[in-house]
């Protein structure tokens, strides 16, 4: 398997449309351009402004495509015809990237702050005067249902065929108005608004003597194939990321996957985890015979007893019903939704690590939902589409997957089928070479998509699904564990990792019927750790209020579940925001690495805050996920929350400095029952004294047990660390944790201890 896409890569040709080709193009052409020359003097219906007729110059045949030029021709003039048109300038994602470089803008968190203001002010600035146009239109009863985006530069619109008539060309001599002409000017494509489709799979009740029937409580055949459960053995789970869904909808009730949904959450609004553009409901649902349920539940799923069928079975997940029914403008306003669900560009825990796709439209390589999926990657989500159950015909891909301008654009996964000893790529799994150029290859990757046990309608767990649709959860779920694995990864390392460390199937190297072969998530997991510094975050954030006016707010060290080399802590950077407002871009406080906790006394009212780990190689973090605490207005005292200095448990280190063994003493404090934590200087925690009777049965792994009388407990640290080994000299702190720690409020001072050999 190659490692080094870089040949390749550039070797692809640009994009031509294979529209330019073919003779079926010319025939249309040919019908076209008879129809407009038959409907050269339609008559706009009464009481409207625009009396030219259908232009037929070659700059406005230009820009309709020649479906809408059909769909005018034959509409009548109280007809009101959906299109979408899109505008320049667009977004250019390389210039992008290199205002984002000059920035120093290298985190996921502050990229997508970036890339989702820029395209809201290009939106704002290039459609200020066609919406106006539109705006008069919907006055006169020319124009409804106009929706502007910014996820591409396009607004959509319904409009009669003699107002779409006088769009064609701001050019032609039709008379224009100033304001036209200026409205117009901006315009450089008008299309259909086309129908999508469902990449349908199939379902079956569970096969039984299969020759690969496992155990009950071993993970199934498509979950061993793609090495799951070795993701899974490293603490790989999907814990604490978050997935996209598009698709037909899922069933929030089911078992599968109900009490991940991110809408369980008391402080997050269901309109951040669910989007149904055709109905508006407000708590997901699905159609088509469960298929929605069934790709999620590959995804992320759990089942009642027995192992996960899903991926990462433990991540979080928000859902758009893209085909509930089947609209463009509907699904435009999906992506537009994912991009920024909380509609705050500042924060990025409501968006998701990767989205889902197994849908598509009929166009061999239409490029309508490109732009969406480009600025949607630039701000940091990963897109996996499906290909079509339409091989195993050469070029049977479609869109959006069928994209050639390089292999880490409109990512693509193929169907292989895992239930049987040998594993092979599936009959009707789409095949390339991308119909957009005839030579790319596609797909990308291939996942499991042949009988794949999973959960159906009515939390039914005694069916296998297939098809691509089910192919491409497996790699979905792939990128939640590397996210997890490190929060920073980019779009692109992702793709890279998972095509470079991809099972090799068939014919050596990349080809049309796999791609790079089956996604492998362990070696994928394994590669980012032996070429991709991660910056954990820290992995807890904690807040409390305070009736003093003085904010707490508490987190955990970054905890890293990979066994590569991470950059050593040098502390934390703390970002606040009055409630409304988005995070400031510097931060308002930078904090040493430890103690792992800020009182806050400038604090007022409510206030939203995120932590981020500062490294010595100078990385930053990914943020925690946004903590919202309220405080009072009063004057705060001295130590918010602390005892009184006489009732105070104290921490007492004999002798200090020492080199064989450190006897630490804890006074005044009635409790045994408590934990005495060994810190690094860097943040780390190195051991965890346990305090109990010596002859307690019940210690744990690594802790050392004491011997203690009321009120004074002392603790032996022989300088090693949980594992046994010994520490590095240095200074170390002692603090305590459990239940006395907690009613003391902030609890006792961390103690120094100086560690010589």
């Amino acid at each position: 398997m190659r490692s080094d896409f870089t040949d390749w890569t550039c070797s692809r040709r640009p994009r031509v449309s294979s529209r330019e080709s073919s003779p079926w193009t010319a025939f249309a052409r040919a019908l076209v351009a008879t129809i407009v020359a038959a409907i050269g003097v339609t008559v706009p219906p009464t009481g409207t402004a625009y009396g030219a007729p259908l232009p037929t110059s070659d700059a406005g045949r230009t820009r309709f495509t020649d479906d809408l030029l059909a769909r005018v021709a034959a509409a009548s003039n109280d007809e009101f015809v959906p299109v979408i048109v899109t505008l320049e300038p667009r977004i250019e994602l390389e210039s992008l990237e290199l205002e984002l470089a000059s920035r120093g803008i290298e985190t996921r968190w502050k990229r997508h702050r970036f890339v989702i203001d820029r395209a809201r002010e290009l939106a704002a600035t290039s459609q200020v005067v066609l919406r106006s146009y539109l705006e008069d239109g919907e006055a006169r009863g020319d124009v409804r249902d106009v929706h502007p985006y910014w996820v591409t530069n396009a607004i959509a619109f319904s409009a009669r065929p003699a107002l779409l008539a006088r769009m064609a060309d701001a050019r032609a001599s039709l008379g224009l108005s100033a304001s036209e002409r200026d409205a117009f000017g901006t315009i450089s494509r008008l299309h259909l608004d086309g129908p999508v489709y469902l990449k349908e799979g199939t379902q079956e009740s569970a096969p039984v003597g299969s020759s690969l029937e496992r155990a009950a409580g071993e993970p199934s055949h498509n979950l061993v194939a793609i090495h799951a459960p070795e993701a899974w053995a490293r603490g790989l789970t999907g814990a604490g990321r978050l997935v996209g869904h598009f698709d037909a909808g899922v069933e929030g009730t089911s078992v599968s996957f109900a009490d991940r949904w991110r809408g369980v959450r008391e402080d997050v609004p269901w309109q951040e985890a669910w989007f149904d553009p055709y109905t508006q409901t407000e708590f997901p649902y699905g159609v088509d015979q469960g298929h929605g349920t069934g790709t999620l539940g590959v995804l992320l799923g759990t089942q009642p007893e027995g192992p996960p069928i899903g991926v990462a079975y433990e991540a979080e997940w928000i859902a758009a019903g893209v085909v509930i029914q089947y609209n463009e403008a509907k699904i435009l306003q999906a992506f537009e939704w994912a991009a920024d669900p909380d509609g705050d560009s500042s924060t990025i825990d409501d968006v998701p690590d990767v989205i889902n796709h197994s849908w598509g439209t009929f166009g061999g390589c239409t490029t309508e939902y490109w732009d969406a999926i480009d600025l949607c990657e630039a701000a940091g989500i990963v897109n996996v589409i499906a290909v079509d159950n339409s091989g195993p015909s050469p070029g049977s891909v479609h869109s959006p997957e069928s994209r050639a301008t390089s292999p880490y654009e409109n990512f693509s996964v193929g169907r292989v089928s895992t239930d049987e000893a040998e594993i092979t790529v599936y009959q009707t799994s789409g095949r390339g070479p991308s119909p957009c150029d005839g030579t790319s290859i596609k797909p990308e990757l291939a996942g499991p998509g042949t009988r794949v046990p999973g959960v159906g309608s009515r939390d039914n767990f005694d069916i296998v699904w297939s098809g691509t649709s089910f192919a491409a959860p497996h790699v979905s779920g792939v990128v939640a564990l590397l996210r997890q694995l490190d929060p920073s990864l980019t779009v692109r390392e992702i793709k890279h990792a998972l095509m470079v460390t991809a099972q090799d199937l068939g014919d050596p190297g990349e080809d049309n019927d796999t791609g790079w072969g089956l996604v492998d998530a362990d070696a994928a997991a394994t590669w980012v750790e032996r070429n991709i510094s991660p910056s954990p975050p820290p992995y807890v954030a904690l807040g409390a209020e305070d009736e003093a006016s003085v904010a707490l707010l508490r987190w955990a060290p970054p905890r890293y579940l990979g066994r590569g080399e991470v950059p050593d802590l040098v502390g934390y950077r703390i970002y606040r925001a009055a409630d409304g407002d988005p995070f400031e871009e510097t931060p308002t406080f930078e904090v040493g690495p430890f103690p792992t906790e800020l009182w806050d006394r400038t604090a007022a009212s409510v206030q939203n805050y995120v932590v981020t780990a500062m490294y010595d190689d100078g990385s930053e973090s990914e943020p925690t996920s946004p903590v919202r605490i309220q405080v009072a207005t009063t004057e705060p005292p001295d130590r918010p929350g602390a005892l009184e200095d006489g009732d105070r448990a104290r921490l007492v280190v004999v002798p200090n400095p020492f080199s064989n063994e450190t006897e630490i003493r804890l006074t005044g404090v009635p409790d045994a029952s408590q934990y005495l934590e060994i810190w690094s200087a860097d943040g780390r925690r190195i051991r965890v004294l346990r305090v109990e009777s010596a002859t307690s049965e019940s210690q744990d792994a690594g802790r050392t047990p004491i011997a203690g009388t009321e009120g004074v407990q002392t603790f032996h640290w022989d300088g090693t660390d949980h594992r046994g080994r010994s520490v590095a000299a240095g200074v170390y702190f002692g603090r305590l944790s459990g239940a006395h720690a907690a009613d003391q409020g902030d609890g006792p001072d961390p103690v120094r201890i100086l560690r010589l050999d």
